[in-house]
């Protein structure tokens, strides 16, 4: 029996399928279909970005071995001006590669050969990450959270830091909402996985300490240069208090 669709405002929910490969283009195209998805499909890089430039996507189905370009270097291209989750496709299914695919940035990694069963379910929970509910809710009011210099909409997901919006995965959105919560207090990486990931395949130690370190780059640049993120040794991690005070930094 299909599951009931996700809530994506007046339309189905977008998956582009990016893969060499025609089966299994052809074998998740099938599924995700009878599960009430929209489906697009490439099969190299460059097909991927034309596909994106057509018209908005959900999410990525992502192949690691292209033809024209590794999936990893295409990652970082998307991310660059688009804010879209991406699970890594990979026959290659060592520890190592997954772990390298999460510290990326990606959503999730699912090695081949998979269960397409199993695919639909990590597609719907990491959608469920990013969108918050399953089921369709009244529109929320647009409500901008102000704290310091930064300004959180938890209806938009999006952060911004001195009236500039903050260009974040998913993972670095949860990172960053949850230290916003309670500036100043210590989170553990287990709370912060939690937080973050909110699944059953949460990543380890290093993942979330490689996503806090490109998080925390991206607050020094756009804040000038200011570390905001404290790291309490062998504990976690912290907002600083100053991160949200109005009148400044303290050294």
């Amino acid at each position: 029996m299909s599951s009931p669709p996700l809530s994506i405002p007046d339309r189905r929910p977008s998956i582009l399928v990016v893969d060499d490969e025609s089966l299994v283009r052809e074998t998740l195209k099938k599924y995700l279909l009878d599960d009430a998805f929209e489906v697009v499909l490439a099969a190299s890089g460059a097909q991927a970005i034309a596909a994106l430039n057509q018209g908005p996507v959900d999410l990525i189905l992502l192949d690691i071995g292209l033809p024209d370009i590794h999936g990893y270097d295409l990652h970082r291209k998307i991310s660059v001006e688009r804010h879209v989750p991406i699970i890594f496709l990979s026959a290659r299914s060592e520890a190592i590669d997954r772990i390298s695919g999460l510290e990326l940035g990606a959503d999730d990694y699912i090695p081949k050969p998979f269960e397409p069963r199993e695919v639909l379910a990590r597609i719907r929970n990491v959608l469920r990450r990013v969108s918050g509910a399953m089921e369709k809710e009244e529109p929320k009011a647009d409500v901008w959270i102000r704290q310091g210099h930064f300004e959180h909409s938890p209806d938009r997901r999006e952060i911004r830091y001195g009236g500039e919006r903050l260009v974040l995965t998913s993972i670095e959105y949860g990172l960053l909402s949850g230290l916003l919560r309670r500036p100043g207090v210590v989170f553990s990486r287990e709370q912060l996985m939690v937080q973050a990931w909110e699944d059953p395949y949460r990543p380890s130690d290093r993942t979330v300490d490689s996503h806090i370190k490109n998080l925390r780059a991206k607050i020094v640049q756009m804040s000038g240069g200011h570390d905001l993120i404290g790291t309490s040794r062998n504990a976690g991690y912290y907002l600083r208090d100053d991160a949200c005070d109005d009148q400044g930094f303290r050294p």
